[in-house]
C-alpha cells in the first residue's frame, strides 16, 4: 500500500473524485472522458449533490486498530 487514499462519492449515474473530477459512469465506464463544470446542467447537478456527500466525509480515513 502506497498511503495514498482516493475518495469518490457516486450514484447510479455520476462518480466525483474528491479532486472535482466528474465522470458519467453510466455511459462512460472506464472513466476516461471527464466532465466540465458548466457543459451539462443535469451533470453540474450532480456534481452538486455528490460533492455534499464528500464534504460531509473525514479528510482521511481512521486506521482500524487491531483487536488485542
Amino acid at each position: 500500500i502506497n498511503g495514498l487514499e482516493i475518495a469518490w462519492a457516486q450514484d447510479q449515474r455520476h462518480k466525483l473524485y474528491r479532486d472535482g473530477t466528474l465522470f458519467e459512469v453510466a455511459t462512460d465506464r472506464h472513466e476516461s472522458r471527464p466532465i466540465a463544470l458548466g457543459v451539462n446542467k443535469a451533470a453540474d447537478a450532480a456534481r452538486k449533490r455528490l460533492q455534499r456527500a464528500l464534504d460531509a466525509m473525514p479528510a482521511k480515513a481512521a486506521k482500524l486498530k487491531p483487536k488485542s
